[in-house]
């Protein structure tokens, strides 16, 4: 009776296991806001980054969080957006292009560096911008890693009235350096920033909708990128399994009880 016991909590055990693991599966956090401001998972962010074509129109999963300083005047949003494709040098190339500022959306971009980082094994690139019919600046952050299937991009966005605390500005533009694409570094491939987007390609750009954010520029009409069929996640069918194995537990138990009483019935009627 105890063995049976000690294989039902090994089976609860294990299932809780499961379930943590499938639980914690999760991409980790996007970046490091600065300690006292308020904010989080953003649905509204989630559905305006969604709007915007991605490594050239691929379909992924969005993530996205958005922080408000103790003051007014700063905001930080942060998205992730992780794909599945088979050419991620012309999707880098793609999300690339996009956060440039048109030439027609009434801002301007003060500042544009991107490079290939062989340390970190991701594209980093910076933006500078300006509106002035808001008087609010921009500095983005934007880091790209891929691996044989994925590609995943990762950017931060600071937006600063002009009236803004300074000390909060700079508290906002130190958490673009926390990104974290959440690919380990053992997996991630190079990326060739010489790649070149289909003809059918033009540029767009940012993606945030803060209230003190510039109008949303024009997005990038579709790209052809060859991209694989998604995994199929494993999670639901091995935590399935585990509550199956947790029945014929239960069951086996019962059964083995029932046993054990008939036996005593039968002995005590001797």
């Amino acid at each position: 009776m105890r063995g049976g016991v000690r294989g039902m909590v090994a089976v609860i055990r294990a299932v809780l296991a499961m379930m943590v693991v499938a639980s914690t599966a999760l991409a980790g956090p996007i970046a490091k806001p600065p300690a006292g401001w308020k904010g989080g998972a953003n649905d509204e962010l989630v559905h305006a980054t969604g709007l915007i074509p991605h490594f050239g129109n691929v379909h992924g999963i969005i993530e996205a969080e958005r922080y408000d300083a103790p003051q007014p005047g700063v905001v930080l949003d942060l998205t992730r957006v992780t794909a599945t494709t088979s050419a991620p040098d012309a999707a880098a190339r793609a999300e690339i292009e996009q956060l440039r500022v048109p030439a027609d959306s009434g801002q301007r971009e003060l500042e544009w560096r991107e490079h290939w980082d062989a340390g970190r094994m991701w594209v980093d690139v910076w933006l500078v911008y300006r509106d002035p019919s808001t008087k609010v600046d921009g500095r983005v952050r934007m880091v790209i890693a891929a691996s044989k299937l994925q590609i995943v991009a990762v950017k931060a966005e600071c937006l600063t009235t002009d009236d803004a605390d300074r000390e909060l500005a700079n508290a906002c533009v130190a958490a673009l350096y926390s990104l974290d694409p959440s690919m380990p570094i053992q997996e991630r491939i190079p990326i060739d920033l010489d790649a070149k987007p289909s003809a059918s390609t033009s540029t767009s750009t940012s993606t945030s909708t803060s209230s003190m954010s510039p109008p949303p520029h024009v997005p990038l009409p579709p790209m052809a990128i060859p991209q694989e069929q998604p995994k199929t996640d494993l999670r639901p069918i091995v935590v399935g399994a585990g509550i199956i194995a947790l029945a014929i537990v239960f069951w086996w138990n019962r059964k083995r009880r029932a046993r054990y009483e008939a036996e005593n019935r039968e002995n005590g009627s001797k």
